[in-house]
């Protein structure tokens, strides 16, 4: 990242530190679209310092019912970010546990991608539905439900937002849940340990222009 967009970068962050501080006692604000800076206001200061060392935090451990949260700081502008996690053909670069992907369809609507994962000794395969939306900056998946797969739910989104012109903001959430037919610690490594691995592998991906 250069200077300008550190500087940049830094006074959003402390911006959003001054916004968190007052925003306990004023009246919620009403209306208005998302953005990065109000995104940053509502979180709290120890989440906001590891954003700014960082550019990656997890919002909220993994519950009984897999869900996990994260912000991530993406060094490209938010259209590149959109088009590089839209290669969903390539998602394997990013996740190790992925076996291989075959891609069935990819348009400007979305993609068929079946997915198939290995973790421990255990192989999986499960296919996502992914669908596009380029003027909201999102991206979403869910199962396939035509498909026989080894996993009970999956489902998540990517939501974008510009930070200054050379940086973007990353909101993901996901849930994933393996079924009663698969053991407890799968869903363990589905979720505790794989989703913060993959989210720093897909900064660093990223960051780096999908080389």
């Amino acid at each position: 990242m250069g200077a300008l967009a550190k500087r940049a970068l830094t006074a959003t962050v402390i911006l959003a530190f001054a916004i968190a501080a007052t925003s306990r006692s004023a009246p919620a604000r009403k209306g208005g679209p998302e953005t990065a800076q109000r995104i940053l206001a509502t979180q709290l200061p120890a989440v906001l310092q590891e954003f700014e060392q960082t550019g990656l935090v997890m919002l909220e451990g993994t519950s009984a019912e897999g869900h996990v949260r994260a912000l991530v700081r993406f060094e490209q502008p938010r259209r590149r970010v959109i088009r590089l996690l839209a290669q969903t053909a390539r998602h394997h670069e990013f996740r190790p546990e992925l076996r291989e992907i075959e891609s069935h369809s990819w348009d400007e609507t979305g993609a068929l991608d079946t997915h198939r994962m290995r973790i421990m000794f255990m192989n999986i395969d499960y296919r996502l539905r992914t669908h596009f939306d380029w003027e909201g900056n999102r991206i979403w998946w869910e199962l396939d439900p035509e498909f026989e797969n080894g996993l009970e739910v999956v489902e998540g989104f990517w939501e974008l937002f510009d930070i200054d012109g050379q940086n973007t903001l990353g909101r993901f959430g996901t849930r994933v849940s393996v079924g009663a037919g698969l053991p407890n610690w799968f869903q363990d490594m589905a979720t505790r340990k794989n989703v913060p691995e993959a989210m720093e592998n897909v900064k660093r991906w990223v960051d780096v222009g999908g080389r």
